[in-house]
């Protein structure tokens, strides 16, 4: 559950918002405080902490410190063991292990970026591994393109609402600025003005 509490800055006379979020932890099971602040409203404060404990109830809020390394152990032994062919795990594991991790060592999660991923298959394929290994890209499957009819969109909000807050705002703001997934998931709090009703694309 969030609270909210009401502030301001130091030398301004300005009011500011920070939302904080009490949740237990599930692999310690210890109660820990998600806290940010800098919201210029209430209600900006509170539709960024419904984003924050959606993303803490699915379990994509990950540590700041976290390195790729333990986030590939993790997504190993928690997602992968079990679910996938023995074979197949194993071929995850030596990859992590004699790959992956000697190219990035002790990289921090937050750190990879696209250029550091392309950097990585370019030196995979330079030394000669199979596509199998450095795995690129899948076959191209022909698309149909199919469209959402005006009249149903309505019904497409409310059913995705029924997953949560966060999709049906993602599928909103789709749906009304024309953005792509991808620009839209790559928006940040920064990039939006509420004052000005404007959203900044720029990821």
């Amino acid at each position: 559950m969030a609270s909210f509490h009401k502030y301001k800055k130091k030398g301004t006379n300005k009011d500011y918002w920070e939302y904080r979020i009490l949740y237990k932890d599930p692999f310690s099971q210890k109660f820990k405080e998600k806290s940010k602040k800098g919201f210029s409203s209430k209600s900006e404060a509170k539709l960024a902490a419904e984003e924050m404990e959606q993303l803490l109830r699915e379990g994509f809020e990950q540590s700041a410190d976290e390195s790729l390394k333990s986030f590939l152990e993790t997504w190993l032994n928690e997602y992968k063991k079990g679910t996938i062919a023995k074979n197949t795990f194993e071929l995850h594991k030596q990859n992590i292990k004699n790959h992956i991790i000697p190219y990035f060592n002790s990289i921090l999660l937050k750190d990879i970026k696209p250029v550091l991923y392309q950097k990585f298959i370019n030196h995979l394929a330079e030394k000669g591994y199979s596509r199998r290994t450095i795995e690129i890209k899948g076959e191209k499957k022909e698309k149909n393109i199919r469209f959402i009819e005006s009249e149903h969109i309505s019904d497409f909000l409310k059913a995705s609402y029924d997953y949560g807050y966060i999709y049906w705002i993602f599928f909103k703001t789709l749906i009304e600025t024309g953005l792509r997934k991808g620009e839209a998931a790559g928006l940040q709090w920064t990039d939006i003005d509420l004052k000005n009703n404007t959203i900044n694309i720029n990821k």
